[in-house]
């Protein structure tokens, strides 16, 4: 079961629902294949999002190392 966010009222609802559980809206069934395609390249997206901010900190603490040598030479 995944979660998608209802067009009328943006409420994160299951895909399995006929209609929104906070305003009615008829919400049209997803596959489930595309609900994993979906799901996985959320996924991926997210692995990408960690691994560059952990290389983005990386660079930053090299870069105030190298300024805080240059400051103490």
């Amino acid at each position: 079961m995944a979660l998608v966010k209802c067009p009328e009222c943006g409420k994160e609802v299951s895909s399995q629902l006929k209609k929104c559980n906070n305003c009615g809206y008829k919400l049209k069934q997803m596959d489930k294949k595309k609900i994993k395609k979906i799901a996985i390249v959320g996924g991926i997206l997210t692995i990408f999002l960690i691994i560059g901010s952990v290389i983005g900190v990386n660079i930053s603490k090299k870069n105030q190392e190298k300024i805080d040598k240059e400051y103490h030479d």
